[in-house]
């Protein structure tokens, strides 16, 4: 992220800033909102993966180069 430091925010505060609900707060629902995504690399060496689908409760079951090319992260090593 060539940041120096980096903090993560309340679960309060990440629905005020993104205006979706904890643990319904999907990658594709992210992509027009000006966030930048980070994808793990090692999420390149699946088929597909889950993600949320917006809401509590509803996960998506996507191919992983097609979620790539939907919301065109940022890939690094973060985990």
């Amino acid at each position: 992220m060539n940041e120096k430091k980096l903090n993560f925010p309340s679960e309060k505060e990440v629905e005020l800033i993104t205006g979706l609900q904890v643990n319904g707060i999907s990658p594709l629902t992210l992509i027009h909102k000006g966030f930048t995504i980070v994808l793990d690399y090692s999420a390149q060496f699946f088929e597909d993966i889950h993600i949320s689908g917006g809401q509590r409760g509803l996960n998506l079951l996507i191919i992983v180069q097609d979620l790539i090319s939907l919301i065109n992260p940022k890939i690094a090593e973060i985990t």
